[in-house]
């Protein structure tokens, strides 16, 4: 399991994780302002991600590929700047996400998700 904490109140910070193995968990909880957060997760056994977002303008982008089930979970809280979610799963074995959230821009928030067998 990759457990990440990150608290910030300004500038961007950039995380990148990349998890090869046979089965696979990342819990990113990442609060502050114009955070970018990029996970990767393959191999041949499920992979479990749960992001949780609070403050403004962050990025995330997940991706889960292999043999197995992938599991992703998203919650999202915006205290003024957008937040975008891109979520892509990739697998023979099933996949399913949960998400949601609060978000207080005009031009709104963006979740995407892609799922592909």
């Amino acid at each position: 399991m990759l457990l990440l904490t990150l608290r910030k109140v300004s500038s961007i910070l950039l995380v990148c994780c990349l998890q090869i193995a046979n089965a696979g968990e990342i819990i990113g909880s990442v609060t502050g302002i114009d955070n970018i957060l990029n996970i990767t997760q393959t191999g041949n056994a499920a992979h479990y991600a749960d992001i949780n977002l609070d403050g403004n303008g962050h990025e995330v982008s997940v991706t889960q590929s292999g043999s197995t089930a992938h599991y992703a979970e998203g919650n999202f809280v915006n205290d003024g700047g957008a937040w975008d979610f891109t979520l892509n799963q990739s697998e023979t074995g099933g996949s399913s996400w949960t998400g949601g959230g609060t978000c207080y821009v005009p031009a709104g928030c963006f979740a995407t998700v892609i799922q592909a067998d």
